[in-house]
């Protein structure tokens, strides 16, 4: 009999510093398996774009 196996994600978020400067959030996916709940990575990317406060006064 095996184990079965799930799928989780981990997020990391960074806003960026000043108004208008990029945001990134890295997302990656795990495979969770065994009876100790062993990760581990299956794929990872990251998204970006410019935050919103950018130019406002």
């Amino acid at each position: 009999m095996t184990t079965p196996t799930s799928v989780s994600a981990a997020f990391t978020v960074d806003p960026g510093n000043h108004p208008g400067d990029a945001t990134r959030m890295e997302v990656t996916y795990y495979s969770v398996s065994g009876p100790f709940g062993a990760l581990t990575a299956v794929d990872s990317f990251t998204l970006v774009r410019p935050r919103r406060d950018g130019g406002r006064h």
